[in-house]
């Protein structure tokens, strides 16, 4: 996020259909998928870090379809990346996004969730 680098990055990620909006009873915090990926870096203002994530079983049309409505299901990706920083201190974030078929279709900005876009510093 800055342009100090980051050391011991590691992530995990994961895709689903879920009920749009959220329900308050959604916990993915504590969701542990079995395709969840996982993957380890560092990062400087020159080193990226992609994370790349496949959901499980395939999305039958039905499904394909309330996700390009987006009305009352999306499509969310949701995960952490834990870090170090320059002086060895732990550092997370959570992150939650829900995309629709338009977000999707048009690259547009994509919905951040209610919850689960935290990090562990102002």
């Amino acid at each position: 996020m800055g342009q100090t680098p980051a050391y011991k990055v590691r992530g995990r990620v994961n895709i689903g259909g879920l009920p749009y909006p959220l329900p308050e009873s959604a916990d993915l915090a504590s969701e542990k998928k079995i395709s969840q990926v996982q993957n380890s870096a560092f990062i400087s203002p020159t080193n990226t870090f992609d994370l790349e994530a496949t959901a499980e079983g395939k999305l039958d049309k039905d499904t394909k379809n309330l996700i390009e409505e987006g009305a009352k299901f999306r499509l969310y990706v949701w995960g952490r990346v834990d870090y170090e920083d320059v002086f060895a201190i732990h550092h997370w974030l959570t992150f939650c996004y829900a995309f629709n078929g338009k977000t999707i279709r048009e690259n547009q900005i994509v919905e951040p969730c209610p919850r689960y876009n935290e990090a562990d510093y102002p």
